[in-house]
C-alpha cells in the first residue's frame, strides 16, 4: 500500500530542539532524526482503524458512543462536546468546529483501511446521501486544515487500486486530487513493502533468529547442485547460470526468490490477497507445517535449507483457506480435491504418493 503524509512546507519559525533522536532502521531508515523537525510541545495522537468500527457505531467509552470518525477523534482528544451534535447526527463538522477541536493542539492523525470503512458507511443512510459521503468529506476538510496550519498532520494508508476495496479507494483518491487542486500542499509518497524487501519482513516476523551468515553457504551449494545436474541435461531454466543467481537466493533467504517472486507478482493480482500480510500468513502456515513435518517423521525429513514452493502443502486447512477462501476463489477447493489433496485420500496425486508413502517417504506428486 501507499502511505501518504500531508503537511505544509517547513516552518522556518518553528522552534529548534536541541540534541538528535534515534529512529528505526531499515532501508529508508537508520541513523539519526534531526530533531529541528520535531515539535516542542506535546503531541497528541489519533489512530482511527477503518477495519475496526461499524457503520452504525464507531467505538464505545462508557456512556458515550462514538458514531463517526470525527466523534472518535475527538474523544480521542478528550474534547468530544466539540464534536458530539456532529457525531450524533453523523454530519461532517465544519471547518471552525474542526479548528476548535484542534486549537492549542499538536495533533498526528493516524488513519487506516480507510477503503473498508467506506465500504460500510454506505450503507448507512444520511440525509439524501450516506455516512460514506459525509466521511469523504470530512477527510477533504482533514487535508485542507492540515495544508494551512502547522499543528495538524495526517498520515493514512491506501492499498494498491485492483485490492479488493478498490472502488473506495478510487473515491478517496479522487477527493484527494481535488484537495490538490484547491490548495498548495506538500505530499509525500511511500511504498513501506517493495519487492526487494518481502525477504526482510518475513525474516523479522516468523523467525526469532535468521543465521544470514549460512545463507552464502546455502545459495552457493544449492546454485552449484542446479548447475551441475543442468549439465547433465537436466531441464533447468538459464536462469541458475546466471551470475546474480546466488546473490539472489542469499537475499531472499531462508526462502526461494521465485517463490517470493510468486507471491508478490502473480498471487497478489488476485484483488482480494494482501501482499505483504498474505504472504505472512501463507508463509507462518507453510513453517509451522514443516516444522511438525519434521517432528513427527525425522527419519525422512531433515531441515528445509531452503524454503520453495513445493513446500506450500495443500493438505494443510490453513494453507488451503489462504489460497482459496481469502482469495475468493472458492472453485480452487475443487481443483485441489480433484488433483492435489483430498480428505478422502483419492485426488490424483494422492493415488500417485501411495507407492512412496508405504515406503515411509513424504508424498513427492502433491508437491511437484
Amino acid at each position: 500500500g501507499n502511505v501518504l503524509r500531508w503537511r505544509q512546507d517547513a516552518q522556518p519559525h518553528r522552534p529548534v530542539a536541541s540534541g538528535l533522536q534515534p529512529v528505526g532502521s531499515g532501508r529508508r531508515g537508520g541513523g539519526w532524526l534531526d530533531a529541528e523537525i520535531l515539535p516542542r510541545e506535546p503531541l497528541r495522537v489519533v489512530a482511527l482503524t477503518g477495519d475496526k468500527y461499524g457503520a452504525g457505531e464507531a467505538e464505545r467509552h462508557g456512556n458515550v458512543l462514538t458514531r463517526t470518525l470525527w466523534g472518535e477523534m475527538a474523544w480521542q482528544l478528550d474534547r468530544y462536546d466539540v464534536m458530539q451534535e456532529a457525531d450524533e447526527q453523523r454530519h461532517a463538522p465544519s471547518q471552525s468546529r474542526l479548528a476548535a477541536l484542534l486549537e492549542g493542539l499538536k495533533v498526528l492523525v493516524l488513519l487506516d483501511e480507510l477503503p473498508r470503512y467506506m465500504r460500510a458507511a454506505k450503507g448507512q443512510p444520511v440525509g439524501s446521501g450516506t455516512l460514506a459521503d459525509q466521511t469523504l468529506t470530512f477527510f477533504h476538510l482533514l487535508l485542507t486544515y492540515a495544508s494551512t496550519h502547522d499543528n495538524l498532520v495526517v498520515v493514512y494508508t491506501l492499498s494498491e487500486r485492483d485490492d479488493a476495496y478498490g472502488r473506495e479507494r478510487d473515491e478517496i483518491v479522487a477527493q484527494i486530487a481535488e484537495a490538490r487542486s484547491v490548495s498548495a500542499r506538500q505530499e509525500r509518497v511511500m511504498t513501506p513493502i517493495g519487492e526487494d524487501e518481502i525477504a526482510p519482513v518475513l525474516r523479522q516476523r516468523l523467525f526469532r533468529k535468521v543465521d544470514l551468515e549460512a545463507a552464502h553457504e546455502v545459495a552457493t551449494a544449492y546454485a552449484e547442485h542446479l548447475r551441475r545436474i543442468r549439465g547433465q541435461g537436466a531441464p533447468l531454466p538459464p536462469d541458475v547460470e546466471d551470475p546474480n543467481f546466488v546473490d539472489r537466493i542469499k537475499a531472499s533467504y531462508p526462502f526461494h526468490p521465485e517463490l517470493l517472486e510468486t507471491l508478490y507478482r502473480k498471487t497478489s493480482s488476485f484483488p482480494s490477497f494482501q501482499r505483504t500480510r498474505g504472504a505472512l500468513r501463507l508463509m507462518a502456515a507453510t513453517i509451522h507445517n514443516l516444522w511438525q513435518a519434521k517432528e513427527s517423521n525425522p527419519k525422512y525429513l531433515s531441515d528445509a535449507y531452503l524454503i520453495q514452493s513445493t513446500d506450500i502443502d495443500l493438505s494443510h486447512p490453513a494453507v488451503r483457506e489462504e489460497l482459496t477462501s481469502r482469495l475468493d476463489r472458492p472453485l480452487l477447493s475443487t481443483a485441489i480435491a480433484e488433483d492435489i489433496w483430498s480428505e478422502h485420500g483419492n485426488a490424483h496425486a494422492q493415488v500417485l504418493d501411495r507407492d512412496w508413502e508405504a515406503k515411509g517417504f513424504p508424498g513427492v506428486c502433491r508437491r511437484i
